[in-house]
């Protein structure tokens, strides 16, 4: 621009055809050109200046400077991990002892074991203590006189008895267990009428209700079965011995000796048993179901009295009397405490009684309220 003024302003001074005026104005511009000129070259002198000397602080000062702050932090990064794995190795070292011992202890446990010791506790524990059968004699099959005598002794009696055994034995259980499950349904109640913060006792009738007929039932069921294995074994039963009750005995036999029958063998003579006089099936049930309505109709007036004492009047010897174990009575009648969340495993699911039969972690075992528990069974296709 400086340059283009002064050439215009030489041009003009040398045209002789301008006038002084016009040649003056553009000596002017001229001088203001330059003037501006000058001044743009100062300012960028200083302009350049200063970016220098900002380029020298910037890769003499500054940049170093966040460059050592960085390597201090990474300095100090590596000196806590160093510190951290040093501290590492300090613990396990501390730990290393504890854990010697208990590795000597699981070796020394496992000097301690014996198969001969287990299977021996094994055998102990799941051996019968029955003795083993006699062997079986031989028997002349072509005497004829061994055959009647065979035939005339029918089932063995060693066979006859472990039959009778068996049949009472199992229904005198299952009568004891009913009875028992009644005992802790009624303590039960009782407990929640002194305390119904547990229980509605209410909830309970119809359960203890069901457990006396259940109970009645099997009564009279193994009275029946003892009077036919009484009169299969020749033992005579009492005749026309009745009452009224289903907690009483409710089936009456005659007195009768059963004979076993023959087998029948060509050439001989067939001895035909005598019949015993024992009441049969249709009989037993008609009767059940006579003393079934007397004892819905006693029921009947017992609820319009308000009085129910008298459905659970049974005779002295009947059952036993512990039953199972009423809440709060843990480590004395076979129950056992539980806490809030805590798992165990059943042994024996509620039999109608409101007690369930469990196994705790530490092996203690006893009986639960089936109403505080949450039951979870798997299927035999899971297990």
């Amino acid at each position: 621009m400086a340059e283009k003024a002064t050439d215009d302003y030489r041009k003009a001074d040398a045209d002789i055809n301008l006038s002084r005026a016009e040649v003056e104005k553009t000596r002017n511009q001229m001088m203001i050109k330059n003037n501006q000129c000058d001044e743009s070259k100062n300012e960028y002198a200083a302009q350049l200046q200063q970016t220098n000397q900002h380029q020298r602080d910037h890769y003499t000062q500054q940049m170093p400077a966040v460059f050592q702050q960085m390597q201090s932090m990474e300095e100090n990064r590596i000196n806590k991990i160093k510190s951290m794995v040093r501290q590492v190795a300090d613990i396990e070292r501390s730990v290393i002892p504890i854990i010697n011992t208990c590795i000597d202890g699981m070796v020394k446990a496992s000097d301690g074991i014996s198969a001969e010791e287990d299977s021996k506790a094994v055998i102990d524990k799941f051996k019968s203590g029955f003795p083993i059968p006699e062997d079986i004699p031989f028997e002349d099959l072509s005497n004829a006189s061994v055959i009647d005598t065979s035939n005339a002794n029918g089932t063995p009696k060693n066979s006859l008895d472990s039959r009778k055994g068996t049949v009472s034995d199992k229904k005198r259980n299952k009568k004891d267990k009913k009875g028992g499950g009644g005992e802790g349904m009624l303590k039960m109640k009782d407990v929640y009428v002194n305390n119904p913060a547990l229980g509605d006792p209410n909830a309970l009738e119809k359960k203890i209700e069901e457990n006396a007929l259940k109970i009645d039932s099997l009564q009279a069921e193994m009275r029946k079965f003892q009077g036919y294995l009484a009169n299969m074994d020749g033992k005579p039963s009492p005749a026309g011995q009745r009452r009224s009750s289903l907690s009483d005995d409710s089936i009456s036999q005659s007195s009768t000796n059963m004979e076993m029958s023959q087998t029948s063998i060509p050439g001989q003579p067939q001895i035909v048993p005598n019949e015993p006089e024992v009441y049969t099936d249709e009989e037993f049930e008609e009767e059940r179901a006579v003393e079934l309505r007397k004892k819905e109709d006693k029921k009947a007036i017992d609820d319009e009295d308000g009085d129910h004492v008298g459905e659970f009047d049974h005779p002295e010897g009947d059952f036993d009397e512990e039953g199972y174990p009423v809440i709060g009575t843990s480590g004395n009648e076979g129950s056992v405490a539980m806490g809030e969340g805590e798992e165990m495993f059943v042994l024996e699911q509620d039999q109608g009684d409101g007690w369930t039969r469990v196994r705790k972690h530490d092996n203690s075992e006893g009986f639960v309220p089936t109403s505080y528990i949450q039951c979870h069974f798997y299927d035999q296709d899971e297990v």
